[in-house]
């Protein structure tokens, strides 16, 4: 087969190679990293590289099961969007390497990724459109430790600060459609984000200062090889040859099953907490609203004299602003 189309290229023959698009599932997954068991939360690492022939352009709800992953490599992909990843919370490094990402606002979604500590988005077209997606990135990830293979310089959380608002960032909001609409269709003039500062970057980013260029990436390459120069540079942004999937430990997992009881524990008292002082403010400002002439009227087995009000903040039960049935009795001297 290599023979044939090498001599087809050589007689200038038009070869035609079919590529499949994918909209992969959960039951594909399984299969491509022979994942026999239905504990998909057990799965730390997944890695979903692409081919020549074949290639990701939809996530849609595939990840769904996959709660505790860590590391999700999806390199040399055609994803065009990040839909599918935002309940992974704790997701700390996700390779984007060589897919199709072309916008702000499709990186906007990984902001309910809080955990990401490393992205790669080389060869994404978002990297050229965009001279400002470095510092967008920085600015809505604050623990971001790597971006592109360079690590996250205080510098550049300075300059993402500046350039970046909280009121601007509102505006990159979650590309859903309406119900009816169609979603395939995206132009360029309604994905492009408006940003009153992006012309600024632009003209930043033109010039930039060939100095800083090479300290940075001196920086880079030092901490790459932990200090030895001598050593050859690592290869980086995909290596993943084929699918593969790695598992937490027994340990690993039964330190996470913890973790999560005492989170739920504490999430329920707090809500436990909150009801109890929200129903004695309730309460509370019932009695003082509520002026008592009975004479009598039990409460959990006790009686309030004429008069007498309880503690504002005193358990009373199911207590309901019904004027109770009150006895008059007239005295003549």
């Amino acid at each position: 087969q290599i023979r044939s189309l090498l001599s087809a290229f050589l007689r200038n023959d038009k070869v035609t190679v079919v590529k499949m698009a994918l909209v992969i599932t959960e039951d594909w997954i399984r299969e491509r990293v022979q994942l026999n068991h239905d504990n998909l939360e057990d799965v730390k690492s997944l890695a979903l590289p692409g081919t020549y022939h074949e290639k990701i352009t939809e996530l849609s709800n595939s990840m769904r099961n996959f709660t505790r992953l860590k590391n999700l490599d999806l390199s040399r992909n055609s994803l065009v969007s990040l839909k599918g990843l935002s309940h992974l919370k704790m997701l700390e490094k996700l390779n984007l390497y060589y897919n199709s990402i072309e916008t702000l606002k499709d990186l906007f979604r990984l902001r309910h990724n809080p955990s990401l500590k490393d992205i790669d988005l080389r060869l994404n077209p978002v990297t050229k459109n965009e001279p400002d997606y470095r510092l967008f990135v920085i600015h809505m990830l604050p623990n971001l430790k790597k971006l592109d293979d360079r690590s996250v310089r205080d510098m550049e959380r300075k300059a993402a600060l500046t350039h970046f608002s909280s009121e601007q960032a509102v505006q990159f909001t979650d590309t859903s459609s309406a119900p009816g609409e169609n979603t395939t269709q995206h132009t360029h003039d309604t994905e492009q984000i408006q940003n009153p500062r992006v012309e600024s970057i632009r003209r930043m980013a033109t010039n930039p200062s060939v100095l800083e260029n090479d300290d940075c990436r001196m920086m880079d390459d030092i901490a790459r090889v932990n200090g030895d120069l001598d050593q050859p540079r690592p290869i980086t942004g995909s290596t993943t040859k084929s699918p593969s999937a790695v598992e937490y430990s027994r340990d690993s997992v039964y330190e996470l099953e913890r973790a999560d009881a005492i989170r739920a524990g504490e999430l329920t008292y707090q809500n436990n907490l909150s009801q109890q002082q929200q129903q004695r403010g309730q309460m509370g400002n019932y009695l003082d609203s509520h002026q008592f002439t009975v004479s009598s009227m039990p409460i959990n087995g006790q009686e309030l004299s004429q008069g007498v009000r309880p503690p504002p903040y005193t358990s009373v039960g199911n207590l309901y602003p019904v004027p109770p049935t009150t006895t008059t009795t007239t005295t003549t001297t």
